[in-house]
């Protein structure tokens, strides 16, 4: 069903040939994560575990950085299908590593660093609407 390959060398956010993920695959991936009630689904959503990502913070280490994973791995035979692609938490991509199907998660629901970011971010998010010439990442896909 997946078609990846078994000894593939890959880093974080990389697909079964070591390239970066595209835009358009970071996009697709997101909306996949769970929207979180109450919070605008552009900007904030959980993974599968209910750890709060933020879209801004794809590929960081930060308290809502996240990461695509593949869900089953590519070291198991994962490939790089959207089916098989996955928003984690980054402590939670670590966490599963290369574990599959059963894995524990390093965070399961928001944090308490998360008010302080989310707090960061909304004065981000309010600052660049006041400037109208500036985009994101996700404007051209219809993201944020």
């Amino acid at each position: 069903m997946f078609g990846g390959a078994l000894d593939c060398p890959r880093r974080v956010n990389t697909d079964c040939g070591g390239k970066a993920f595209d835009k358009i695959t970071v996009a697709q991936v997101w909306l996949k994560a769970r929207p979180v009630p109450g919070q605008d689904p552009r900007y904030i959503r959980a993974d599968v575990r209910g750890a709060w990502i933020a879209f801004a913070e794809f590929g960081r280490r930060s308290p809502l950085g996240w990461e695509i994973d593949h869900v089953r791995p590519v070291a198991k035979g994962g490939g790089d299908e959207l089916l098989n692609l996955q928003g984690l938490h980054w402590a939670n991509n670590r966490s599963k590593a290369d574990d599959w199907p059963l894995w524990d998660g390093a965070i399961t629901a928001r944090h308490e660093a998360v008010d302080r970011d989310l707090l960061t971010l909304r004065a981000m998010r309010r600052a660049r609407q006041s400037d109208s010439t500036s985009k994101t990442i996700g404007d051209d896909h219809g993201v944020i």
